[in-house]
C-alpha cells in the first residue's frame, strides 16, 4: 500500500484457493480447506502491518454442521523482500502476504496462539521450512501426540457448558465496561434477535463474538454463529442477503469496513460497534429496562465484576457467573425464578403447558404404580418426565 491510504484491500483474487501456494504442510497429504485464505489472510492492509505479524483465530464449518477450529499468525512484507513498510515518492505498491496456520478439531486457541509465536520467534531454525521442515515437523508432531493423549480430558473440558475458549475481557471492554450493555446483549441473544457485531480489529471480533455465545451457558446459540465473517468469503450480495434476509436468528461478525460497504444495516439487528463501544437497539426490543426486574439484579452484578483500571480489574469468573446465574433464573419457570411470576400472556400459557405436562406424568407413574411396575422402569419413567420437563 502507498503512504497516502490509510487502508489498502487485498484483492479477493488474491486470496483464491488457485492463487495461494502451500509452501509446507503436516501431514504431508493434508489438503488444505477451501477458502482458507480468506481467512488466514489479511483483506485489508495498513501500514503497521508491516512492523509485526498479527494473530487471527477463525472457525470453519463443514457441510456436516462438524467446526474446525483455526489459529493463524499473518506476516506482510514488501515485495522487494525488505522487512518495513515501503515509503516515499514512487514507493512499490505491492506486498508479500504469508501466514503460518494451524487447525485443530479443539478450541484451544490460547495453547495455539502460544505455539505460533513461538515458531516465529524461532524461525531461524523452525521457519521457513528448509530441508523438508524437519525440525518444524518434530516439533508438530510433539504437539500432537501430546493432544492426542488428553483427548479424553479434552473433550470432556471443551464441550462443557461453562467452557471459555476465549477470554470475555475483549466483549466487555469494547462495550466500554457497562453493565446495561452487556446485560442487553445477553438478552438479545436469549430472545433469538439477530446481532451484528463489527470492528475495524479483526483479531478482537473473532475473541467478542465467541464471549458473547458463551453468555448464553448453560444453553448452546441455536442460530447462524460465524464470528468471524471475511470480506473475501462471499461476494457483496451474498453476505447482504446472509444479513438482511436470513430467517433463523444469528450472531455474526463482520468487519466494519465490510459492513459499510453493504450498505445500510438491518434495521431489525442489534449492532453492536466494537470501536466506539455503541449498542444500536432495535425498536422491538423495547421492552428492555435496565434499572427494572429482572435485569436490574443482572447490571447491579456484572457492575461489580467492571474493571479497566489497574486497581479494579475485571473479574471474568465474577461475570461468566452473573449470566449463568441470570440464565439458570430464567429457565426455573415452575418455583422461584422471574419467569414464573410474569404477567406476559406467553409465559402464562408456557406455564400453563408445564403444569399439565406434569400433572399427565403424575397420571401415568400413578397407574403404572398400580399396575405393579417395578422399581426400575419407575425409575426410567421418571427420568423421563424429568427430560420432558
Amino acid at each position: 500500500p502507498s503512504p497516502a491510504p490509510r487502508k489498502a484491500a487485498v484483492p479477493a483474487a488474491a486470496l483464491a484457493d488457485g492463487a495461494v501456494d502451500v509452501a509446507f504442510r503436516c501431514p504431508e497429504d493434508a489438503p488444505p480447506p477451501p477458502r482458507l485464505a480468506a481467512f488466514a489472510l489479511p483483506s485489508w492492509l495498513t501500514a503497521d502491518a508491516f512492523d509485526r505479524p498479527r494473530d487471527v483465530s477463525f472457525m470453519l464449518t463443514h457441510a456436516s454442521g462438524e467446526p474446525t477450529y483455526g489459529s493463524a499468525l499473518q506476516l506482510c512484507e514488501a515485495a522487494d523482500g525488505s522487512s518495513g513498510a515501503p515509503s516515499g515518492v514512487g514507493a512499490p505498491r505491492q506486498a508479500r502476504l504469508s501466514a503460518l496456520v494451524l487447525l485443530s478439531r479443539w478450541p484451544m486457541y490460547e495453547l495455539f496462539k502460544t505455539l505460533l509465536h513461538h515458531l516465529h520467534a524461532q524461525r531461524d531454525v523452525l521457519w521457513p521450512v528448509g530441508g523438508g521442515g524437519a525440525a518444524l515437523r518434530a516439533l508438530l508432531g510433539r504437539a500432537s501426540r501430546v493432544l492426542g493423549g488428553c483427548s479424553q480430558e479434552l473433550s470432556w473440558l471443551t464441550r462443557h457448558p461453562l467452557w471459555l475458549p476465549t477470554p470475555l475481557a475483549p466483549l466487555f471492554k469494547a462495550l466500554r465496561w457497562e453493565a446495561a450493555d452487556a446485560a442487553y446483549l445477553l438478552a438479545a441473544l436469549l430472545t433469538d434477535q439477530k446481532v451484528i457485531l463489527h470492528t475495524h480489529a479483526l483479531p478482537s471480533l473473532f475473541c467478542a463474538s465467541c464471549a458473547a455465545r458463551a453468555l448464553l451457558a448453560p444453553l448452546e446459540f441455536s442460530g447462524v454463529f460465524i464470528p468471524l465473517l471475511p470480506a473475501h468469503l462471499m461476494s457483496h450480495d451474498e453476505a447482504r442477503t446472509l444479513l438482511h434476509d436470513c430467517s433463523t436468528p444469528y450472531l455474526i461478525g463482520v468487519d466494519s469496513t465490510l459492513l459499510a460497504e453493504l450498505g445500510p444495516p438491518p434495521a431489525a439487528a442489534v449492532i453492536v460497534d466494537l470501536d466506539a463501544g455503541v449498542v444500536q437497539r432495535p425498536p422491538q426490543m423495547g421492552w428492555f429496562d435496565a434499572r427494572r426486574p429482572p435485569f436490574a439484579a443482572l447490571c447491579a452484578e456484572l457492575a461489580g465484576c467492571m474493571g479497566g483500571t489497574a486497581r479494579r480489574p475485571f473479574r471474568q469468573v465474577g461475570a461468566h457467573a452473573a449470566c449463568l446465574r441470570f440464565v439458570v433464573d430464567a429457565l426455573n419457570v415452575r418455583h422461584h425464578g422471574f419467569l414464573a411470576a410474569s404477567k406476559a400472556p406467553a409465559d402464562a400459557e408456557a406455564r400453563a403447558r408445564l403444569a399439565l405436562v406434569a400433572r399427565y406424568a403424575a397420571d401415568v407413574r400413578q397407574r403404572c404404580v398400580h399396575g405393579g411396575l417395578d422399581a426400575a422402569a419407575l425409575a426410567a419413567l421418571d427420568s423421563a418426565a424429568h427430560v420432558a420437563e
